[in-house]
């Protein structure tokens, strides 16, 4: 119950500012990719203090619910008030430690990384592609496109 409350605050605080907020991409320097994917792990109130109110907050899950925080450009999903995923949707400054950026080939992310844990492919020739990091403490996921590049990556917690 507790956990509802606090996705309500939350959904109620982003509905309130979301006219009044400043998008990050207008008149703010967009943030490096390597930053936010540190915040995997992270608290939520980090989340907020280090790039403000998202401009939008949905909740997913009934078994287990959580909040995804957007961004815009990169997204967050909370549940009890902890990071446990990081995606960035846009080329942003600077280079990730994922072992692949925007436009690598899958091809090149294969030969740094190893063969994926998983690789699903749309009929439409969009995909995304796993691997668990070496020491198990996350997971890394490349979104590519139909010319197998890197279109979005993101970190998952792992075991």
């Amino acid at each position: 119950m507790r956990n509802c409350l606090t996705v309500a605050l939350l959904l109620a605080a982003v509905a309130s500012s979301a006219s009044a907020q400043v998008l990050p991409s207008e008149g703010k320097k967009l943030p490096a990719a390597q930053s936010v994917l540190d915040m995997l792990g992270s608290p939520m109130s980090k989340v907020f203090t280090t790039f403000g109110l998202p401009i939008d907050a949905t909740t997913h899950g009934k078994k287990s619910p959580y909040v995804q925080l957007d961004y815009g450009h990169f997204t967050f999903s909370v549940r009890e008030k902890q990071v446990f995923e990081c995606y960035v949707w846009s080329d942003l400054p600077g280079d990730s430690n994922l072992g692949f950026n925007f436009g690598d080939a899958l091809d090149d992310a294969t030969k740094r990384l190893g063969k994926p844990q998983r690789t699903i492919t749309n009929a439409d020739g969009d995909g995304v592609a796993d691997w668990n990091a070496p020491n198990k403490s996350r997971q890394i996921e490349m979104i590519f496109n139909p010319a197998k590049k890197c279109s979005g990556f993101g970190v998952m917690k792992g075991d």
